[in-house]
């Protein structure tokens, strides 16, 4: 997506401090953590801004690469956490809840595998 929000406000009320009060711009398909806060002025420029995050951190290239030549980062591939149940823990036999999140920047997630295994008390995990 390539529109920006200005929000000032947020459920009606004033943005809260913690939220950038006055004014957060939102780039949409960019999660919030990379979206500034606290903003009190704005500056048009006639070409992209040049600067630490910008070049060096919002980039994807190679140790011998100059961070500037790299490919500009405009996307969030999958990110997904189990939280339940934990890693190692030893489960009853019988029906399991599996509590976890995922994010998928602008795409949608279709669908969630699971696989189940048996393994022997004591043995070796198949993998």
């Amino acid at each position: 997506m390539s529109s920006t929000l200005l929000a000032y406000e947020m459920n009606g009320d004033p943005l809260p401090i913690k939220h950038g009060y006055p004014l957060r711009a939102l780039a949409l398909g960019w999660t919030g953590a990379n979206c500034a806060k606290w903003l009190h002025k704005i500056i048009l420029m006639d070409r992209p801004y040049e600067g630490f995050f910008m070049d060096k951190v919002y980039r994807v290239f190679q140790k011998d690469q100059d961070s500037k030549s790299g490919a500009v980062v405009t996307g969030i591939k999958l990110k997904s956490i189990i939280t339940q149940p934990l890693q190692g823990q030893s489960l009853a036999a019988g029906p399991v809840t599996i509590l976890g999140a995922a994010y998928a920047g602008e795409d949608e997630i279709d669908k969630v595998e699971v696989q189940s295994m048996t393994v022997a008390p004591g043995g070796p995990l198949p993998f």
